[in-house]
């Protein structure tokens, strides 16, 4: 799930930087419609040149910091799925009867369902962005 959802965000960057692109070729040829000598012309094409340069960057950029994130959102729900393993399997060693064990594994799944709640929050959140 989570790779589709980051293929999701990385073709909206790409949407987004071909869109970036359009503007530049429009504005670009726009300014070099209205060009009155050779100088602004120049100026027009560098000025295209430059919109698509920082179309691209921004699409890059965008895909980079979701994809690192992303990643540090899932290495966050693997370490607290360590802790309630440790903590649960702690609470196990300890118990004095049936019900304390069984109250055990209920907190070693409650952890996991927090950890993964947390994970995908996370992930959402930089979707929104």
């Amino acid at each position: 799930m989570c790779g589709g959802r980051n293929g999701f965000l990385s073709f909206t960057a790409s949407v987004q930087e071909g869109f970036g692109h359009a503007k530049a070729f429009f504005v670009g040829n726009t300014m070099k419609l209205m060009a009155r000598n050779e100088k602004e012309s120049s100026e027009a094409d560098l000025h295209t040149y430059k919109m698509q340069v920082d179309a691209t960057n921004a699409a890059e950029d965008t895909k980079k910091r979701n994809g690192f994130v992303s990643f540090t959102a899932s290495v966050q729900k693997g370490l607290k799925y360590v802790e309630a393993f440790v903590v649960g399997n702690t609470m196990k060693l300890m118990a004095r009867n049936e019900k304390e064990l069984s109250e055990a594994d209920l907190h070693i799944a409650k952890m996991q369902v927090d950890a993964t709640n947390a994970a995908e929050n996370t992930k959402k959140r930089i979707a929104k962005k």
